[in-house]
């Protein structure tokens, strides 16, 4: 736990503590002066008058007014306890008050309605009952789980923490060894090399004038570069870029939103980096050097963490984010440039003339193909760049919404594939893909590469010496000895920097470029280091991967092996296809899908499932407080296990969501047996603080009313299983029946002569053939480019493949009240969740709070909670 972490654990910890001593005096207060008023009533003889008594027991404990006795009246027989307002409450003891009224003189009120009455104002007590031990309860399990922070984990006996310790010394030694060889020992490119490749890449020597023209564009644009000044405006956006970073450390962070309070700072701060712009040819790292912290990851592995001081992350930050809305902007230019960058699927002039004269003027959008340039545009183009210097920008034609992360992103990758897949498999026969990222790209990058290639694209000397500064840092472990001088790093970037995010994207334009000048049109689909190609034509990704390794071999970086592959998928083969043995070997895959070399179906690895349920029955057993096993168990059921077993969408159908549902139905009874997690949970409470009888809606409400918060990732699932296509051929299907229908109708539109062509790019064109009506297969040979306005297109049908259906949600009745659902109607998650627990709950606790939110700092432990979980071994 961090220093923070640890004062705020101890804070946490004195509250939840003065809270419980505060919560025992009010329950034995509350359940003596209860025992007392019980003993009253039953010594009544008649029920009127029992009722009476309760009544008024009842509402002088609760401090509730009726009509015949009101808040501050004197002689009260028993002391407030209860001081929330409970409406509810309040209303059925002002409603019996009158009622009682009438049955001292009406004989029609029944003995039975009495007895009703008697038991209703019972229960009443025996719900507060309930709150009083539900949060003590909850107050037990935050002492718990405060109190195992900083216990040694279970199963680790002290005969065994050597052995450990040497087991770890060896893994950090080995790891820091490793790393120290690939940073401070330098690999140098061949600079010509590199020179010659770009210069033939742009255009140099070959008849793509239109790529020389933008490249001198492109030169030009960042001959021009200027970042401006510092002022409080720009500061804030920069500090706020940073905090939104994994660069700064828990106390670093607080710092900086000390300073986003203060505008005498801002302004302090400004002035002092503007002086450092000012003089940026001689800026530098302090000769102290910057310290690398080694810190364990949940994989096991050891990974460095740098830090720095506080003004250079900030001037650093400022600078990457100008350079990185910079470039995004100049290399979109290029991109749009007239001939510079390819276009798949080159209309002929010929065939859109016989299009126009047959069916009319031919609009190319919405179609296929402007759907998947606006996605590639929008998501996948210079992805790591900023569109703005405010990091919630929109996309960049407006055409495709950004996905919200970078896990979002990669999944909109997958239904991508897959939609393509389905598509080009359709109506082309076939579909390659492969895949691949670079070994340790931003630890291992050559530094000759980068300054090749920036001087290359004319950046100047002056922002090319820092470049080289910030590249070329001087670096000591933190566990060093003091007399141990900093070592200058000789390849690859600092991690978390915009900068060093700039730097890489620079390099990888010019991969995109070259995949898209080899294959005539073909787009890259990149999300930095990562990268995946498809086509329905096998060549064209041959082609591709020729690319990808001659850019390889010349910038001096290398492909990750174990995260290459290829899947050939052919309509009809119930055999793998032959694969061009130049494409890499491997299986595609993302998490635990992996992409079936024949069905083209993503489906869900069981093996490797297997393997991290073992690794989740390790981290629960590990597990000394309900909170943290909880808290874990989400973080592996709730969210790992759905994640990576991919988001369900249309093009997967409804065959992955069940393959989903089936998984994480055998992790349940793989780790719990014959038994569930709640009632695993139920027999743990049991025996740690023996609570019985424990409904099952208080392990899934939320912490903010007093529930556990255990995630279902069951219900999710289930809201979309109807909603999703059943199969999505099903869809390509229709769509091939519409175009039949529409092409019957556009052929009586010809024979009839309505055709109108006074629009036309060609208005005068007759073909030859010009009295009969073009085939189906020139009606349909270009269904991706051109638009059309027939019911289920294939334009409409791809995106409709794309997306994930509105969840199919339970229902509230016609007089349920509304703010009887856990965060509102409008979040299906807790909608299902209220409906399906609700009349337990309301049963055990009169209402959805378990307890009162007073008694107990329920918003400091949601806040506490929200951290990161801390993985064992």
């Amino acid at each position: 736990m961090s220093a923070s972490g640890g004062v705020f654990s101890t804070t946490l910890q004195s509250i939840t503590t003065t809270k419980l001593q505060e919560l025992a005096k009010k329950q034995r207060l509350y359940e003596d002066q209860k025992a007392s008023l019980l003993a009253a009533a039953n010594r009544e003889i008649v029920q009127t008058a029992k009722l009476n008594v309760l009544l008024d027991g009842i509402s002088e404990i609760f401090a509730i007014k009726t009509g015949k006795r009101k808040r501050g009246d004197g002689d009260n027989e028993y002391e407030p306890v209860v001081m929330h307002r409970d409406d509810q409450l309040e209303t059925l003891l002002q409603n019996l008050g009158h009622f009682l009224k009438q049955a001292t003189y009406d004989p029609s009120i029944s003995p039975k309605l009495l007895d009703d009455w008697e038991k209703s104002l019972a229960r009443q007590l025996d719900v507060q009952s309930q709150k009083y031990r539900y949060a003590t309860l909850y107050g037990q399990l935050v002492m718990e789980w405060l109190s195992s922070e900083a216990q040694t984990p279970t199963g680790i006996g002290l005969e065994n923490l050597g052995d450990i310790h040497q087991q770890e010394n060896l893994a950090r030694d080995e790891g820091r060894a490793n790393w120290e060889k690939l940073i401070f020992e330098p690999l140098e490119t061949d600079k010509a090399a590199i020179f010659d490749y770009l210069q033939n890449l742009f255009g140099g020597g070959s008849t793509n004038k239109q790529a020389t023209k933008a490249l001198q564009a492109l030169r030009k644009r960042i001959d021009e570069f200027d970042p401006g000044q510092f002022d409080e405006s720009v500061l804030r956006w920069t500090i706020q870029g940073l905090l939104a970073s994994d660069l700064p450390s828990a106390e670093k962070r607080a710092v900086l939103k000390d300073f986003l309070t203060n505008s005498v700072i801002l302004t302090e701060i400004s002035d002092v980096l503007n002086l450092r712009l000012a003089s940026i040819k001689t800026w530098t790292w302090d000769t102290d050097g910057l310290l690398v912290e080694m810190r364990r990851n949940v994989n096991g592995k050891y990974h460095m963490y740098i830090e720095e001081d506080l003004l250079q992350a900030i001037f650093l930050q400022f600078i990457g984010v100008k350079f990185s809305v910079f470039f995004k902007k100049a290399f979109t230019e290029f991109s749009n440039f007239e001939g510079a960058w390819a276009s798949l699927r080159k209309i002929p002039p010929l065939a859109k003339k016989r299009r126009e004269y047959f069916l009319g003027l031919q609009a190319l959008k919405p179609s296929v193909q402007s759907k998947r340039q606006g996605i590639y545009k929008s998501i996948y183009f210079m992805s790591q760049l900023q569109d703005s210097e405010f990091r919630d920008s929109n996309s960049l034609d407006g055409e495709v919404e950004k996905p919200g992360s970078p896990m979002a992103t990669k999944q909109a990758l997958l239904h991508l594939l897959s939609a393509e897949l389905l598509l080009n498999t359709r109506f082309h026969g076939e579909f390659t893909c492969a895949r691949s990222e670079f070994e340790s790209w931003n630890t291992s990058l050559p530094h000759s590469t980068v300054f090749s290639v920036l001087s290359f694209f004319g950046v100047s000397a002056k922002w090319r010496g820092l470049f080289r500064n910030f590249l070329e840092c001087p670096l000591k472990f933190l566990d060093d000895d003091h007399t141990t001088q900093p070592r200058t790093r000789k390849r690859g970037a600092l991690g978390a920097h915009v900068l060093s995010t700039v730097i890489g994207e620079v390099i990888l334009f010019c991969l995109d470029y070259a995949v898209n000048q080899s294959t005539d049109g073909a787009q890259l689909y990149r999300m930095h280091d990562d990268f995946w190609i498809w086509s329905s034509s096998h060549d064209t990704v041959v082609k591709a991967w020729k690319a990808i390794t001659k850019f390889s071999d010349v910038m001096g970086v290398t492909l990750n092996k174990g995260k290459s592959g290829t899947v050939r998928i052919v309509r009809g083969k119930t055999e793998p296809s032959d694969i061009d043995p130049s494409l890499p070997n491997g299986d595609i895959r993302w998490g635990f899908l992996r992409l079936h070399p024949t069905s083209g179906r993503f489906v869900i690895d069981r093996e490797m499932v297997d393997s991290h349920i073992d690794s989740l029955e390790r981290q629960l057993q590990d597990r000394k407080s309900i909170f943290d096993w909880i808290q874990t168990w989400n973080a592996f059921a709730g969210r790992f296990f759905t994640s990576n077993f991919g988001k369900p969408a249309n093009c997967f159908g409804r065959e992955h969501i069940d393959s989903m549902l089936k998984a994480l139905e055998s992790i349940q009874r793989r780790v719990f047996s014959d038994t569930s997690v709640v009632q695993y949970l139920k027999n743990t409470i049991e025996e740690r603080f023996g609570v019985q009888d424990i409904p099952d809606g208080y392990f899934y409400f939320p912490t903010d009313v007093g529930g556990l918060e255990l995630n279902n990732p069951f219900i999710g699932l289930v809201q979309l299983r109807d909603a999703v296509y059943e199969d999505p051929n099903d869809a390509l299907s229709v769509v091939t029946s519409n175009e039949m229908d529409a092409y019957r109708e556009a052929k009586k539109a010809f024979e009839s002569g309505t055709i109108d062509r006074r629009w036309n790019g060609a208005p005068d064109f007759v073909p030859k053939d010009h009295d009969k009506f073009m085939s189906f297969e020139e009606f349909t040979q270009y269904r991706e480019e051109f638009s059309s306005s027939h019911r289920r297109n294939l334009c409409f049908v791809f995106e409709e493949l794309l997306s994930q259906p509105a969840k199919q949600n339970v229902r509230l009745n016609e007089n349920d009240d509304e703010e009887m659902v856990l965060h509102g109607t409008e979040d299906d998650y807790w909608l299902w969740v209220t409906i399906l627990y609700r009349d337990e709950m309301v049963e055990k606790f009169g209402s959805l709070n378990i307890v009162n939110r007073a008694l107990l700092p329920t918003s400091m432990i949601s806040l506490y909670r929200s951290g990161r979980v801390k993985w064992q071994g």
